[in-house]
């Protein structure tokens, strides 16, 4: 990059795309310019917004040479949704009868990051292609979404409408292999004609930011945790260790326990006798409250909304989750003696305007997910075992 460089600077863009959001910004500024979730809604070439009987976006799937491997064509995005996950894609405002799921229409969620892996997905494996009911996500658009991101980042944030006026600065993972760099090198060359990149590992870049050149990084990300070793400037690969649990799973735990938070107070009310006006406004948002349902916000916003398809109304849901994780509801430390002492609960406002106590027990557990020491019956889902990760394999 030192053709780019003026003085002592490097007009440079930083870029960051993550398993739950993505950053992007000037080289050399504390915060990020652009900043949006990563799991988007996407529709494709040859798809109306709203459903009609139009066929499946996946085209043909051929064999490669390489036994064992398949590459899978898709229609090509023709349009982004960055905001669908709190509203319906194909919204209006006489559309509360609809069903929520013709709502959303053709419209897809999408993400360029693995779950499981925390990589972006390579296109040549057969696993490529799903859609993730639970996470969100369909990994097979990562090649059209990484220069989707950038594009919008570049234009909405920093005001730049070209990808070739400045040198791209673009973090991967410290486990990223070979291939898969190789192909977003093609990708950022090819097709989005950045005219010099340079991929900095995450963990070495964290040290930098402290000042360090050898220390362990430990990045609690959405996806996963990930330990790396750095010594002198270069990652130890054979040092990283990776646990697939991480905010993500926080969220679904916390979401959980609100769920069973609401519907004991729902069952607590209807035992006491107290119930909501007949005259109330919004009736129908009033029986789902007595029934002990937690409302999402895009109801909370429209009661006469109808449930949308299950992967957007799973992500908004799980942004409850999220809400009461950051509120502080998620976040303590527990000790052996934490039941005998009287550690206050926690207030936390829902969407539908209902205010609930969380009890420290269940903050305790949320945080104790993380180092693997929850009850295996809290609900949320299994934590596999920590794996050896190496770039070089």
């Amino acid at each position: 990059m030192s053709f780019f460089t003026t003085d002592d600077s490097v007009d440079a863009i930083v870029a960051d795309i993550g398993s739950y959001a993505t950053k992007i910004g000037q080289a050399g500024e504390d915060n990020p310019r652009a900043y949006f979730r990563s799991n988007v809604a996407i529709l494709r070439e040859g798809q109306d917004e709203v459903n009609e009987g139009s066929p499946s976006s996946t085209t043909t799937t051929t064999s490669e040479n390489a036994p064992g491997r398949r590459r899978r064509r898709r229609r090509p995005i023709t349009k982004v949704n960055y905001d669908a996950l709190n509203r319906p894609a194909v919204y209006s405002h006489n559309s509360g009868d609809i069903d929520g799921k013709d709502l959303d229409g053709n419209w897809k969620v999408a993400n360029p990051v693995d779950p499981k892996t925390g990589l972006w997905y390579d296109p040549m494996t057969e696993s490529n292609g799903h859609c993730l009911e639970n996470k969100g996500g369909d990994g097979s658009d990562w090649a059209d979404l990484i220069p989707t991101y950038l594009r919008h980042g570049y234009s909405s944030s920093l005001g730049i409408d070209t990808l070739s006026a400045n040198p791209l600065l673009l973090i991967e993972r410290s486990y990223n292999p070979p291939p898969l760099r190789q192909q977003t090198l093609e990708i950022l060359m090819e097709e989005c004609e950045v005219p010099a990149v340079f991929f900095g590992r995450d963990a070495i870049l964290s040290c930098y930011a402290c000042g360090k050149t050898t220390s362990t990084v430990v990045d609690m990300g959405y996806s996963g945790t990930t330990i790396t070793p750095v010594y002198e400037g270069y990652v130890e690969t054979k040092g990283i260790r990776r646990c697939p649990i991480g905010t993500y799973h926080m969220d679904d735990m916390a979401l959980q326990q609100l769920q069973q938070v609401v519907k004991q107070n729902a069952a607590s009310a209807i035992a006491n006798g107290e119930g909501g006006s007949k005259d109330d406004e919004k009736n129908e948002l009033r029986e789902r409250q007595k029934r002990g349902e937690l409302i999402p916000w895009y109801q909370a916003y429209n009661p006469s909304l109808q449930q949308r398809q299950d992967v957007f109304h799973r992500l908004s849901m799980l942004d409850i989750g999220r809400e009461c994780r950051v509120s502080g509801a998620g976040q303590s430390i527990n000790t052996l003696a934490s039941k005998g002492l009287q550690v206050p609960s926690l207030k936390f406002g829902l969407p539908d305007g209902q205010t609930v106590d969380i009890p420290s027990q269940n903050r305790f557990d949320v945080a104790e997910l993380v180092v693997g020491t929850a009850n295996s019956g809290s609900g949320s889902e299994e934590a596999p075992s920590s794996t050896t990760l190496s770039s070089d394999s």
